[in-house]
């Protein structure tokens, strides 16, 4: 049975053993982060610490958001409660009200593949391992295939840095959100192949809906909304090197970056 829970992300997270930001950021060398000796993939964007004002290309730009995702990773998390389909489930596995949950600055909605055998308590610090899986309505980290795992006795909580995701450190749920929540409304210049136009329109055609440009492969696109059909429609099939400034969107759209109010730079 899968069983749903909502933590809180809170700031007095990094009062357990510490944060250190030795070996990130640019004092990481080019083979592995001192802190978790985890290999540095120096082509993914850090939307903190990078140049997003330089022309991106495409597929740097996919890879760089996509990183996030489908990793399994640890987190150090606070309960709120728990919520069971539709249904809050009272008692032995809840505590909270859905204002103090669905509303809190930061939070990780998580969700077991078994459910623990021991009583969640609210406010108590947690340690879990599964896959971020995407950054929901209220901008929380959703987490799929969790487990419970026993926390340790020195818990010590390592910088986040997406160019080096470990699979054994422990993070803050905080620095990771607030990583993804960079690239949001970033004013952007994309590079890359055209791919196609996509013009949607309301039932009675009266109404323009998206003129929606991608940019990179079937497999892997940049979507890039036009205000006009005409804008959106006017690059020839097999053009390369298309570039298109607009204002990125932190959320995936379908697994794809989006870029909206955009304009064609010449």
């Amino acid at each position: 049975m899968k069983k749903l829970f909502y933590f809180a992300s809170i700031a007095f997270l990094c009062s357990c053993g510490g944060s250190s930001t030795e070996g990130t950021g640019d004092t990481t060398d080019s083979t592995k982060t001192a802190e978790t000796g985890t290999p540095v993939d120096n082509s993914i964007i850090d939307p903190l610490k990078d140049d997003l004002s330089a022309e991106i290309n495409a597929a740097d730009l996919i890879n760089s958001m996509s990183v996030y995702y489908g990793k399994e990773i640890q987190l150090v998390v606070y309960p709120h409660f728990t919520v069971e389909g539709t249904k809050f489930v009272q008692g032995q596995y809840c505590e909270g009200t859905l204002s103090e949950a669905f509303y809190p600055e930061k939070h990780v909605s998580v969700t077991f593949t078994n459910l623990p055998d021991e009583v969640i308590v609210k406010g108590q610090a947690y340690l879990i391992k599964g896959k971020i899986s995407e950054i929901g309505f209220y901008n929380e980290l959703i987490v799929e295939e969790a487990e419970l795992l026993a926390m340790p006795a020195d818990v010590k909580i390592e910088s986040f840095n997406p160019k080096s995701i470990s699979s054994t450190a422990l993070y803050n749920p905080v620095d990771i959100i607030s990583s993804i929540m960079a690239w949001d409304k970033k004013m952007i210049t994309v590079a890359g192949d055209y791919w196609g136009t996509t013009i949607s329109k309301s039932y009675d055609q009266t109404q323009l809906l998206d003129a929606r440009v991608d940019l990179g492969t079937t497999d892997a696109k940049v979507g890039c909304s036009f205000a006009t059909e005409e804008e959106a429609q006017a690059f020839q099939t097999g053009q390369t090197n298309v570039k298109i400034k607009g204002e990125l969107q932190a959320k995936l759209t379908f697994g794809s970056p989006t870029l909206k109010n955009c304009t064609t730079v010449q």
